[in-house]
């Protein structure tokens, strides 16, 4: 009979008492939502990343949820890529810094403080906003396009293609439309100067970009998965499908060591937004961690991503919590223990999950094709179970330790994708001849990063439903 395989975690982040946390740690927002956080979904050469908190810049971990605040840095070389939906993603070449500046369920926010970024929009949802921020002006984009941004020291530079349009409003000035296949150049930040071009021609990074989200979005593995899911194209590179009789369509992933088990290569991060949220260091850890199941498939472990839905709900893992005073989910220190343990096929989860006992779950369940009781089917006897111990015991695995909180602690390891054309961006030396860069940017401190989103961005806010200036 084969043992059962547990794994725990202790949680030490302050006492607990009556559903929240300790007051160095407030409790997320719990309100019920669908949106699905900004995936840090590749880093390639020297990726830096800083949360609000932190006390510095950590290295950059691949499948990072992203939330507001959150700020990136490349050096040299550099380059790195966030996925913003199922079809849109933002890049940032070498000695880059980007940040999310806000996420509402029809807005996202980001922030170019320097260097190349660029925004491959194949889809906007009608009624979405995308904003870029930089030192000198704002952009506003509602339509699906190829976007393109540099900023260098006192000038910004802003290219629209593949029919995408956008609207610029720079410092102190009034908002002007921008064409598709224009660039358009802001000089200054107190009294902007406005040019307008042609775009020019396209060049290595932005075919570079061309060719990878192609790459991304002929994957076979969305004819298995629902369309909206993130990382859904990771999966064909370390993974095959099979059909088997009880979950239908399952994949399995390749080359896992003996004895591997899902949520064994990786760790706990606090979400500001989800609360405890697991981070895988695969580079296909984010699809088969936030939706479907883990189930045991004659001796060999596999991920069922459940019944193709429009809209996949996004959960923070797969898990539950127990533990704390009463025996109910809860975390204390020097109180009784606190442990966690995978749901298996069947077993529903909210969208919300409130993971570290911060009252009720909220949101919209997700559930498997079938509901079973714990244990009657084989899976259960193999998932990660719970398991008492002391804390600080030994037989917590290695791998599974929680990241410190405030968020924004150095994280392990690191997963950039092998060497090919889609996976490697153009070096430094192209960086170097194709933008006027004199010399590698360090990331900015927390004191030195201009003040983007300034007086350009308060021209730039829409007021909708009565909310006010969005933050």
């Amino acid at each position: 009979m084969r043992i059962r395989q547990v794994v725990v975690l202790m949680l030490a982040v302050g006492s607990f008492t009556g559903g929240a946390l300790a007051a160095d740690a407030p409790a997320p927002d719990v309100t019920p939502s669908d949106r699905t956080p900004p995936r840090l979904s590749f880093v390639d050469g020297q990726v830096s990343f800083w949360r609000p908190g932190a006390q510095d810049w950590a290295q950059a971990q691949v499948n990072t949820p992203l939330a507001p605040g959150d700020e990136l840095a490349t050096a040299s070389p550099g380059n790195l890529e966030v996925q913003i939906g199922a079809r849109a993603f933002v890049r940032a070449w070498a000695n880059t810094q980007v940040g999310l500046a806000n996420q509402e369920p029809d807005f996202l926010q980001f922030k170019v403080t320097a260097g190349t970024a660029s925004f491959d929009l194949r889809t906007i949802e009608s009624g979405h906003t995308v904003e870029v921020d930089t030192p000198h002006a704002a952009f506003t984009i509602e339509r699906a396009g190829y976007y393109r941004v540099d900023v260098t020291g006192e000038r910004t530079a802003f290219i629209t293609r593949r029919g995408g349009r956008a609207t610029v409003t720079p410092a102190s000035e009034a908002a002007v439309g921008i064409e598709p296949s224009e660039e358009v150049i802001i000089e200054g930040s107190a009294s902007a100067r406005v040019a307008s071009y042609a775009a020019p021609p396209l060049d290595a990074w932005d075919r570079w970009n061309y060719a990878r989200t192609d790459h991304l979005l002929d994957a076979v593995s969305a004819r298995y998965v629902s369309p909206d899911a993130y990382g859904v194209s990771d999966l064909d590179r370390y993974g095959a499908w099979r059909v088997v009789p009880s979950y239908g369509a399952v994949w399995v992933p390749t080359a896992m060591p003996s004895g591997w088990v899902p949520y064994s290569t990786g760790a706990w991060t606090l979400d500001p937004f989800y609360g405890w949220t697991w981070v895988d260091t695969a580079p296909w850890g984010w699809a088969p961690y936030h939706y479907g199941r883990w189930v045991d498939v004659d001796g060999f472990w596999a991920w069922t991503p459940g019944p193709v839905v429009v809209r996949p709900v996004y959960a923070p893992a797969l898990v539950a919590f127990f533990g704390g005073p009463r025996g109910g989910v809860g975390i204390s220190v020097g109180g009784p223990v606190v442990g966690w343990v995978a749901l298996g096929w069947g077993e529903p989860v909210r969208s919300r999950a409130v993971l570290a006992g911060l009252g009720r779950p909220a949101g919209r369940e997700q559930h498997g094709h079938q509901q079973h009781d714990r244990g009657q089917r084989p899976e259960h006897q193999r998932l990660p179970q719970y398991h008492r111990a002391e804390r600080g015991g030994r037989g917590t695995r290695e791998s599974l330790r929680a990241w410190p909180h405030p968020g924004g602690a150095r994280r392990t390891g690191g997963c950039g994708g092998p060497p090919a054309d889609a996976y490697r961006a153009p070096g430094s030396h192209d960086a170097g001849e194709l933008r006027a860069h004199d010399k590698p940017r360090r990331p900015a401190t927390r004191g030195e990063c201009p003040a983007t989103g300034g007086g350009h961005a308060r021209a730039a806010r829409r007021v909708r439903g009565g909310r006010g200036a969005r933050a």
